[in-house]
């Protein structure tokens, strides 16, 4: 068609007339053209972008980074003790590129934590050869036994995994590198017997060996843990000589029969045969044991020195046989614990938590309740619902100790507990605490928190506070309940104004330094603050208090 006859298709364009078969072909012509421009136009603004998508990864501040700063990155991704994953994971990272790469071998921590099962376990030189990579950096080294479920019976028959794994161990704690942190997760005492005998065997002259120079040493025995010897010839008199710090973890006493969970009658007299010589070297010690006997209170009683003690309960309820003589003698004189400055209960229940009734700690600073596996998702549930003891027993515990001039600190976690229950022993036992900490704590009775934010607002109530930290509150707590707390707070310390001029509160009266304050993520979140308060308040205190603050969810 002419140019003259296409200006006559005008029409078409403006009304619904059909076109003619001659048009319509024209006019599908022309569309195809149109449309493979817009096709190679389209291709090319592709083309475009992934040229500026490429300049822009040129100019990223990414490539600007020190190698030094990457390698710092890293040591925040990757866990300190590298397992088969988490090798495989830093690998993958120096593979991306080369600054990449370099980044990981630079980062000397990277390289200074190892993990290694017995099914297989690598050879010597390869693990020293990781080590070398470390630097200066304080080595971790685990062992894990592969086999589980096996007895004590099969790490004694000739040719066991066990025995055969235990040569190699040995020789890489005789000649290879120095270690700060050994550990060991094992079946059983047995496994733990064949590596000493071996490590006895590969020892020449009075050479210094790794394992002569371990400082942390962490044993967890899974089961059968009865070594059926007298205490000269026990197999802890081995361990590392120059420890300062345990990590004990010991199997149940509870074993699953006929009639459900029975507790083993061997637990009650079971030995636990560590040196005196050893445990008073300790500074540190982390035991988890849940025996009915006295033998936990056997250990602490000749650990003079222990700065730091951690009883993990296991979540099981102690059946204290309390017609023991050592029962009966501690009921009426408690165990002192000298030199505890930190005493933590690890999945304590309320049974669990008459430990205390046989301690005294006279120069105690921080004192760690955990009850994690209490079922607290009803009032019913709450292990404190229906009791007194819990207030009473550590009210007892602090009284007896005497330590009002040094106690600082007091957590209470995954508990539930009376609201007048908790004010209470706030007016009386825990009135100088500077550092108070309730993580995923139930409150029943009253109001619950909203009772203890009230107390809170009289600064005569826990006069000594310095930081405050309610962690994982439920989300219903997260709108009103935040006004209902930043109200008290600004009440117990005013940042009042003369002038223009903010005033700090009177002498005698101590700020806050610290706020942390987070919730569950079980349900979703309501509104920050009803009436801005949590705006208003927190920068003043944050600029005039240098007080931090801190209001969102679980970390």
């Amino acid at each position: 068609m002419s140019h003259l006859e296409l200006n006559s298709l005008d029409h078409l364009y403006s009304t619904n007339a059909a076109p003619k078969p001659v048009e319509a072909a024209f006019i599908q012509h022309q569309a195809d053209i149109l449309t493979s421009g817009i096709l190679q136009l389209q291709s090319q603004i592709k083309d475009m972008q992934d040229q500026l998508r490429k300049h822009h990864g040129v100019l990223s501040p990414v490539r600007r980074l020190p190698v030094e700063v990457i390698s710092e990155i890293f040591t925040f991704v990757i866990p300190y003790v590298l397992g088969g994953r988490d090798r495989e994971d830093m690998l993958n990272l120096a593979l991306v590129c080369r600054n990449w790469r370099n980044a990981v071998f630079l980062a000397h921590r990277l390289w200074s934590g190892l993990e290694v099962r017995s099914d297989p376990l690598p050879a010597c030189n390869r693990i020293t050869d990781w080590f070398g990579r470390s630097g200066k950096v304080q080595r971790t080294l685990k062992f894990v036994s592969g086999e589980a479920g096996h007895s004590s019976d099969d790490c004694m028959v000739e040719g066991s995994q066990c025995k055969l794994w235990a040569l190699p161990v040995a020789k890489l704690l005789s000649c290879g590198p120095s270690l700060h942190h050994l550990a060991f997760e094992l079946n059983g005492i047995e496994c733990f017997k064949n590596i000493v005998k071996a490590l006895e065997s590969c020892k020449v002259g009075t050479d210094q060996r790794p394992w002569d120079s371990v400082r942390i040493f962490t044993l967890n025995l899974r089961q059968d843990c009865d070594e059926a010897l007298p205490p000269s010839e026990s197999v802890y008199k081995y361990l590392p000589p120059s420890a300062t710090s345990l990590h004990l973890t010991l199997p149940t006493a509870w074993a699953w029969g006929n009639d459900g969970w029975e507790l083993q009658d061997i637990f009650f007299t079971m030995p636990m045969n560590i040196p005196s010589n050893f445990l008073e070297s300790l500074t540190t010690l982390f035991i988890s044991c849940s025996w009915p006997g006295p033998q936990l209170f056997k250990v602490l009683q000749r650990c003079a020195k222990v700065l730091s003690l951690t009883i993990d309960l296991q979540n099981d309820e102690p059946q204290y046989d309390f017609s023991d003589p050592f029962f009966q003698e501690h009921s009426e004189i408690p165990l002192v614990l000298p030199e505890v400055r930190t005493l933590r209960l690890r999945r304590c229940t309320l049974d669990g938590i008459y430990l205390l009734d046989f301690f005294q700690a006279p120069r105690l600073v921080t004192l760690d309740l955990d009850f994690q596996g209490e079922d607290i998702s009803e009032p019913s549930a709450c292990p404190f619902h229906d009791h007194q003891s819990f207030a009473v027993t550590l009210q007892n515990f602090l009284a007896r100790s005497e330590c009002e001039e040094t106690f600082q600190t007091f957590r209470l976690a995954d508990a539930c507990i009376k609201t007048r229950e908790l004010v209470q022993l706030f007016h009386l036992s825990l009135c100088t605490v500077i550092h108070l900490s309730l993580e995923n704590v139930t409150l029943v009775g009253g109001e619950d928190y909203w009772d203890l934010s009230y107390f809170l607002e009289s600064p005569d109530h826990l006069p000594f506070l310095e930081t405050l930290e309610l962690l994982r509150l439920p989300c219903s707590c997260r709108g009103a309940y935040i006004d209902t707390l930043f109200n008290s707070l600004w009440s117990r310390q005013p940042l009042e104004t003369d002038d223009g001029q903010v005033v700090l509160p009177i002498d005698g009266i101590r700020f806050l330094k610290k706020l942390v304050v987070t919730f569950k993520n079980d349900d979703p979140p309501l509104p920050s603050s009803r009436f801005g308060y949590e705006h208003i308040m927190v920068p003043k205190w944050r600029r005039y208090a240098d007080m931090f603050v801190s209001i969102g969810p679980v970390p």
